[in-house]
């Protein structure tokens, strides 16, 4: 079988579950997802929990790559891929990592798991160590996937920050289809697109600010730029417009 995924240098980050939650609760309150997914939680526990975060990508630097049917042993240097794999209950099979300390809603990755330092190494010599079926890197070193590739099959999951929704859900169904749990990523991403519809409805018409600092110096991003799912996706009103398209 084969993973399809566009161009790597779309870019962006996803992340949309745990953002979702944390958005609506910090802006309307924390019940204003709640009955929107109440039937869909009960009896799922920690499946559809407010502290749930999804986050996937899909975009290789090479299309379609082929990849091995349900493999037994990875090497994920992407956070969003180990989130995801988690989701799936996959994480007992993450025989390479890049170190999650950092992230505390992870859980452990496996004892025998040896540790890349970054999603910016090029740890060639601990990922072979790993033995593993199937590779995926971040976006960050896209450019050094054809190292990756004598080792097993590489693929570089990142979301494609123009499609937003449309991308998380299209990468994260292919990335559960290639072990066989379609199914059960199509449950996990109901509740999640309840909770996006209910802000949807509570941020039509409110206008914001995406404000940043880059080394040292503020400045606004506009309509999509930076964070530009939360006008694509999560329906509020950038103040600062799209810059116009050069003729």
């Amino acid at each position: 079988m084969s993973v399809e995924q566009p161009d790597v240098r779309a870019g962006g980050h996803a992340g949309r579950g745990g953002q979702i939650d944390a958005l609506a609760e910090h802006l309307f309150g924390k019940d204003v997802v709640a009955d929107a997914v109440h039937a869909d939680a009960e009896g799922q526990g920690d499946a559809v929990g407010r502290r749930k975060r999804n986050r996937a990508g899909g975009q290789d630097v090479q299309g379609a790559v082929p990849v091995p049917a349900d493999p037994k042993r990875l090497a994920v240097l992407e956070y969003s891929v180990i989130e995801n794999l988690q989701v799936l209950g996959l994480s007992d099979r993450i025989k390479a990592a890049v170190q999650t300390r950092n992230l505390p809603w992870l859980t452990a990755l496996p004892a025998d798991c040896k540790l890349v330092k970054s999603v910016k190494s090029v740890d060639i010599e601990t990922v072979s160590s790993a033995k593993p079926d199937l590779i995926f890197i971040s976006g960050r070193i896209s450019r050094n996937i054809d190292a990756f590739k004598p080792i097993a099959p590489t693929v570089c999951l990142i979301p494609n920050k123009a499609e937003g929704w449309k991308s998380f859900r299209g990468n994260f169904l292919a990335l559960a289809e290639v072990f066989g749990k379609k199914a059960d990523a199509e449950k996990e991403l109901k509740p999640l697109e309840k909770r996006l519809s209910a802000l949807r409805n509570k941020a039509a018409g409110e206008r914001i600010a995406v404000i940043m600092m880059v080394n040292g110096r503020m400045m606004a991003a506009p309509a999509g730029g930076a964070a530009a799912h939360l006008g694509a996706d999560f329906g509020f009103t950038n103040v600062k417009p799209k810059p116009a398209q050069p003729a």
